[in-house]
């Protein structure tokens, strides 16, 4: 269940920078930020969205997650917003070179 790379950080339907572009972006500054915390059951979730380890969630975050996958970077935004545990896992996941690693660490360590 993959998608093709956005162009650029995502993005609010207003333009604006979604709150884990956002965090991604101050935590690469070094200012520290109010970024989520990805858990190891959120990064496990995740991992196995990308066929990249982890377990399957239950068939809501299944639904949620393919939901994300087929999602213009608007409907992405918004369920950023509503989860954004997730959406940071995401976005890791498919902008952050090191991302995929640093989610199989989450997983697997609880740390990040």
């Amino acid at each position: 269940m993959t998608k093709g790379p956005r162009r650029g950080p995502p993005t609010t339907p207003q333009g604006h920078r979604t709150a884990a572009a956002q965090a991604h972006h101050t935590q690469k500054a070094g200012v520290m930020s109010n970024a989520p915390t990805i858990t190891p059951t959120v990064a496990a979730h995740v991992l196995w969205m990308f066929d990249r380890g982890g377990y399957p969630p239950g068939t809501f975050i299944q639904r949620l997650l393919r939901a994300w996958d087929c999602a213009d970077e608007g409907n992405a935004a918004r369920l950023e917003m509503a989860y954004p545990e997730y959406g940071a896992a995401v976005n890791a996941a498919q902008h952050d070179p090191g991302g995929i690693a640093r989610l199989q660490r989450i997983a697997e360590e609880g740390t990040e």
